[in-house]
């Protein structure tokens, strides 16, 4: 049985390369993204930048693809092509990055990326400031219970008008991916205050085998 997936790639971006270089349509960037969606099985791209104000390591491009299984991707990975198309775009990456210059994780998010931007206006997407939260839940946590106790949390975000969705990863059955589509950054931070927010961070943070990694990023495709 079939199980639709996203791919999460983080690019770990070198110094020199700038927004407008990755919306060039003549940059190995947009030729990458070109040659991905041609794929059998690879139903949507989406990708965004992270914001320079936020975070200690800005510099970071994110795709979501969206496979109609992961066998579809094991696929491409298995073209006599594929090794080309890594080199591609590798060109854009910083190759001595502590954490390497991609890291790639597969997410079953339920409803994807492409479904949450599809519900909001066409204009509006553009403002919309991306929260990306991953955390690893420590091996002793169930994680049917800490999502009962997380789900007052995830109506607050929903009552704010806040769009979001979140997977446990195919390769690690305890590192979670939350995607919250915030209206502003300062919608988010205000939220952060609410007595929501105050209430699930403890038992986020007793579950959480350590600090969560936070990002906010744009969406520019």
């Amino acid at each position: 049985m079939s199980e639709y997936v996203t791919e999460v790639v983080t690019f770990n971006l070198r110094d020199g390369i700038t927004r407008d270089q990755l919306l060039d349509p003549a940059s190995p960037h947009a030729a990458g993204l070109a040659k991905l969606k041609e794929q059998p099985g690879c139903e949507k791209v989406t990708w965004g930048l992270t914001i320079a104000s936020m975070g200690p390591d800005p510099r970071k491009l994110l795709w979501f693809v969206e496979w109609d299984d992961i066998s579809s991707h094991k696929k491409f990975m298995a073209q006599p092509y594929y090794q080309s198309f890594v080199e591609s775009v590798l060109v854009i990456t910083d190759t001595s990055h502590p954490s390497g210059p991609i890291l790639v994780r597969h997410y079953p998010l339920s409803p994807p990326l492409s479904t949450l931007l599809s519900s909001l206006p066409a204009s509006d997407i553009a403002a919309r400031k991306v929260e990306y939260l991953t955390t690893t839940v420590k091996p002793d946590i169930d994680v049917s219970q800490l999502a009962t106790d997380l789900a007052p949390l995830g109506q607050a975000v929903a009552a704010e008008g806040v769009p979001s969705t979140f997977a446990y990863s195919v390769e690690d059955a305890k590192a979670m991916l939350v995607l919250n589509l915030w209206k502003s950054i300062e919608q988010n931070m205000a939220f952060v205050g609410t007595e929501a927010f105050k209430m699930a961070a403890g038992p986020m943070g007793a579950a959480s085998a350590g600090p969560p990694v936070v990002m906010h990023f744009e969406i520019l495709g």
